[in-house]
């Protein structure tokens, strides 16, 4: 209930040592502006009641707990109104049944696409499928749930699919999004990966702000780093290299979330309780010389 409760102004509470000193020496005022019958609270000789006294330290006790200003942080995260939408592009075709390690370079393309869903869970994914007909198995959605059975049923094609047809497909789905950040992801292996753009596509992908990472499986094992020579393209030897290049293009394409912390003030509830307290005191008080 109190954590992460503390006090703006701790110091105020050595302001109790002038309430304990004007309780021990100062004397009743002889003239009451307020209260007409001060004289009388004068004379009184008999002693104040333990709830008087206890409700006078009271009062006195919260009023100073107001004046020390409780007060909790409270942080919550902010992310900008425009989200991020991003395509997957498997490679299904036969060269991907080959074998890096232990498991297949489909079995990999696929474990990173459930990676990737996983980390990118409040965006917008789409999955498209390059084989010798290129299609779009699933379009941009936010229930990736439903994708997953469906990235599970695919198989390998023996036609080696046209990256061209498929690019222009991407375009096509991801082009209308006006706002946010636009990415794709190639999962394929050397001979799809590093094959080179025709520029009037690279043209069209950056007319339409789309950014296109590619992740290319290779057996050679003295090209496994995960970043080569340009910040798009990865070379991976292994189901961990294609890990790292997932995180690095998840933190360079990702929205960027902002913190944001401010104070949420409790002074009002003592300050409440301080000023009835008073009143009764007052009126318990008045009432004893009556």
């Amino acid at each position: 209930m109190f954590e992460g409760l503390y006090f703006e102004y701790p110091k105020v509470l050595s302001f109790i040592v002038i309430f304990i000193a004007c309780d021990a020496y100062c004397k009743l005022r002889s003239q009451g502006i307020y209260f007409p019958g001060i004289n009388r609270l004068e004379e009184e000789q008999s002693p104040l009641s333990h709830w008087v006294l206890f409700l006078k330290w009271l009062g006195i006790s919260l009023m100073l707990l107001a004046m020390m200003s409780p007060v909790r942080d409270e942080q919550i995260e902010l992310a900008p109104q425009t989200e991020d939408a991003s395509m997957l592009i498997l490679d299904t075709t036969i060269s991907m049944e080959r074998y890096l390690g232990d498991k297949s370079m489909l079995s990999i393309a696929k474990a990173g696409s459930r990676y990737y869903l996983q980390r990118q869970k409040d965006h917008e994914v789409g999955l498209l499928l390059l084989n010798g007909h290129p299609s779009v198995a699933v379009p941009l959605t936010k229930e990736h749930l439903l994708m997953a059975p469906i990235l599970e049923q695919q198989s390998r094609v023996g036609a080696v699919g046209d990256t061209a047809v498929a690019l222009v497909q991407l375009v096509t789905h991801l082009g209308y999004k006006e706002e946010g950040k636009k990415s794709a992801i190639l999962f394929s292996d050397e001979r799809v990966g590093k094959k080179e753009l025709p520029a009037e596509l690279l043209g069209l992908l950056h007319q339409n702000r789309i950014m296109l990472y590619r992740i290319i499986f290779s057996q050679d094992k003295s090209d496994t780093s995960p970043l080569s020579e340009d910040r798009q393209r990865f070379t991976v030897g292994d189901e961990a290299g294609m890990f790292r290049a997932l995180e690095q293009i998840i933190a360079e394409h990702s929205v960027e979330q902002f913190e944001y912390t401010f104070k949420k003030y409790y002074y009002i509830y003592p300050l409440f309780f301080s000023f009835f307290t008073f009143l009764i005191y007052i009126y318990l008080r008045n009432r004893r010389v009556t």
